[in-house]
């Protein structure tokens, strides 16, 4: 290991470095002794280096992930705003088509025209869920309101009502047995149980039921969503809350859908200090969870 006055000790791969011992003129020995007794703290060393440059590598690529997401959010926000306005145009003419304001239709036109304008409607939806999404931030104090959770509820599902009997699905709303308030934004909260109830009505077949209920526990208030549809296959479960996730259940069932609808869900519940989740058997419907802390804690 030594040349003349000289030891060199390597710390690891060439771009972490070398250790260099000098001497002012050769003497027996030493240097191997020296070598000998450093080996220790050089093996330390080593492994400082190597996670220490693990972490620096972390680091960056936590950074680049977060600079990508956020050059993805602006993309998505800004297309979704440019969508909007030709959106809304599309489905004003399609309406007034629809109303025969340019002429008599005959069948096959009115047929055809009632096709773009329910996709019109789901584009729509999609660009609304997207500007959702691109909008949503922690909310600020001054937008927080005491919610009493049974008024909340039963709101939310006088919301859905029509669309629970059109599709045949009987809606029901469990009286709280205690007065139980959480704190939010109004708008925000009611959007959580709109899009539970919505997604539990879309999967529940004729003649199903669909059930909201909330109950204090130690952490809060839980807010639970029960359907009798199609269920979740249990890989499916941990995605189900991921953005434009569709599970394999849905897509059998060709069951149209954006997959954003739960990540909604998931953001604003998280952003208000809560936490959010599903349980469900295939075949033998779902139940989806929501807790959320007190007023005041």
């Amino acid at each position: 290991m030594a040349e003349g006055t000289a030891l060199t000790l390597a710390l690891g791969a060439p771009e972490q470095g070398r250790l260099v011992l000098l001497w002012p003129r050769p003497q027996d020995g030493r240097a191997e002794r020296a070598g000998r007794l450093l080996a220790p703290f050089l093996d330390e060393a080593r492994t400082a280096l190597a996670h220490a440059s693990r972490r620096a590598q972390e680091r960056v690529s936590h950074q680049l992930l977060r600079d990508s997401e956020l050059v993805v959010q602006r993309f998505v926000a800004t297309l979704s705003h440019e969508l909007r306005s030709p959106l809304t145009s599309i489905g004003g003419f399609l309406e007034l088509l629809l109303a025969g304001t340019a002429g008599e239709l005959s069948e096959h036109q009115r047929s055809y025209l009632e096709i773009a304008e329910r996709n019109t409607r789901r584009l729509r939806a999609l660009v609304e869920d997207l500007l959702t999404l691109s909008a949503l931030r922690p909310p600020e104090p001054r937008d927080l309101e005491p919610l009493a959770v049974d008024e909340w509820l039963r709101y939310g599902a006088a919301e859905l009502e029509l669309a629970a009997a059109g599709s045949g699905v009987r809606l029901q709303v469990t009286p709280v047995d205690q007065p139980l308030v959480v704190e939010g934004v109004p708008e925000q909260l009611d959007q959580v149980v709109r899009n539970l109830l919505g997604n539990a009505i879309k999967f529940s077949p004729d003649g199903g039921a669909v059930s909201v209920a909330a109950r204090a526990v130690p952490e809060g208030v839980e807010l639970e969503v029960a359907d009798s549809g199609i269920g979740i296959a249990g890989a499916d479960l941990p995605c189900v809350f991921d953005r434009f996730f569709r599970g394999a259940t849905a897509t059998g069932a060709r069951i149209p859908g954006t997959g954003l609808g739960l990540a909604i869900v998931r953001e604003i519940v998280v952003a208000h200090g809560g936490r959010v989740w599903a349980d469900s058997v295939e075949g033998r419907g779902s139940r989806f969870h929501v807790v959320l802390p007190v007023a005041g804690r």
